[in-house]
């Protein structure tokens, strides 16, 4: 039974499909009541029907569309899988995978909004209400039965008053950008925004290469997205089929998390969140106005601050946390080896070729060219041991010594660039 509570809220998503569109999509739902809308904040939960409990931390809902628009918490995917059946995705969970059933819906108007959610366990039968009768507070509260406000109003995601926008967070020169990981994929809707990844780290210069994903960005891509404004309403991304395979950069070296809960522990361990690590992690932000990964620190601008707390698990035992940062959640960040600079600069492919250009095969003298001076010059480093040249570049073999073998292939690279 455990999770069975957590997912089967996805579920609300579900009847818009059915009413209004006959099929799968992303949707947002809020209580026909209370209007605080459905967040999903965590993948871990259950519910006991026979003892009346249930652990609802992983659904947030709150009030206020404006919360909504730029939260990817706050979308919803349904597929229909016959009839009343359905099955629902959010923040990389599935009601399927994770418990093996799947849900029902009702309609309450002819098809159409509002509806009922509920779900069979056991023999028996919830169905999800908020739990919060005031409808003047900004957040709620998921449960199971207890109140009248069990209808929900489907939303399905358009580009007019029901979209998913991007609000930067960094600045940088004249643009905005955005650490960004959705388990959806998406492309751009607006003007003026292109996805990026980091394609490699040189510790040496302390720099991060990243590289533009062109076309859809795959599902569950750790990326950085740039903007040409920083309002979410000039931001908007353009959701892709959910279903679609997911060919994400296989050099991509951004992590990221959907998560970011405060006081959540199941089964006796925090749940729902990654700690921010200032050894080995390191966030996007700006140093004198350019794009860098930073060691954040206890930045409170660029992570989430944890005040010490205690909390209780599903067993009712008290547990107690020292104040915590933790990522931000919908976040992408850098993951480094102990003991890396606390600045990484940003640059692109062609600007960090430019500024540390390649040296070519074979040029021992370091002059940016392969030519004949480089050949004079390694034969004269064999046979007399003189000269000045670059033995790593020399030892063309790596067999960590520069012999004949070297001299040879040198000589053969040079010819064949001719």
């Amino acid at each position: 039974m455990k999770k069975f509570f957590t997912l089967v809220s996805f579920c609300v998503l579900s009847l818009a499909a059915q009413a209004q569109l006959n099929g799968s999509g992303y949707y947002r739902a809020k209580n026909h009541n209370t209007e605080r809308f459905i967040y999903v904040v965590d993948d871990k939960g259950y519910i006991n029907l026979a003892a009346n409990e249930a652990d609802t931390e992983a659904l947030r809902l709150r009030k206020g569309e404006q919360y909504a628009l730029d939260d990817p918490s706050s979308v919803l995917y349904g597929l229909n899988v016959g009839g009343t059946k359905w099955d629902l995705q959010a923040q990389g969970s599935g009601v399927y995978g994770i418990i093996g059933m799947y849900v029902d819906v009702e309609s309450q108007n002819n098809g159409d909004n509002p509806y009922t959610v509920s779900g069979t366990a056991s023999g028996q039968t919830v169905s999800l209400v908020d739990k919060e009768t005031n409808t003047d507070l900004e957040f709620g509260k998921l449960a199971t039965g207890g109140s009248s406000y069990k209808r929900w109003m489907i939303y399905p995601l358009n580009q007019e008053n029901n979209y998913l926008g991007v609000t930067p967070n960094v600045k940088a020169g004249d643009k905005y950008y955005s650490s960004y990981y959705v388990s959806f994929p998406y492309s751009f809707y607006s003007e003026g925004m292109k996805a990026y990844y980091v394609s490699n780290i040189d510790y040496k210069n302390n720099v991060v290469v990243i590289k533009e994903i062109t076309g859809t960005v795959q599902k569950s891509t750790p990326a950085i997205i740039e903007c040409s404004t920083p309002d979410a309403v000039t931001n908007k991304l353009a959701l892709q089929d959910y279903l679609s395979n997911n060919n994400a950069p296989s050099d991509n070296l951004l992590s990221g998390t959907y998560f970011s809960h405060h006081n959540h522990a199941y089964d006796g361990k925090p749940v729902g969140r990654i700690e921010y690590d200032p050894n080995t992690m390191r966030i996007l932000s700006s140093v004198d106005g350019k794009l860098a990964y930073v060691n954040a620190k206890d930045d409170k601008n660029l992570l989430n601050y944890q005040p010490q707390t205690a909390i209780f698990d599903p067993e009712w035992e008290m547990i107690d946390y020292a104040p915590r940062y933790l990522i931000k959640p919908n976040q992408s960040y850098l993951v480094v080896p102990e003991g890396s600079a606390d600045t990484f600069m940003v640059m692109t492919e062609a600007e960090y070729e430019k500024a540390y250009p390649s040296t070519p095969q074979g040029d021992v003298t370091g002059d940016g060219n392969l030519d004949a001076q480089d050949c004079t010059s390694i034969v004269a480093y064999y046979t007399t041991g003189t000269g000045s040249i670059d033995t790593k570049v020399a030892d063309i073999t790596g067999d960590g010594v520069v012999d004949a073998q070297d001299v040879i292939m040198l000589v053969n690279i040079y010819l064949s660039s001719k």
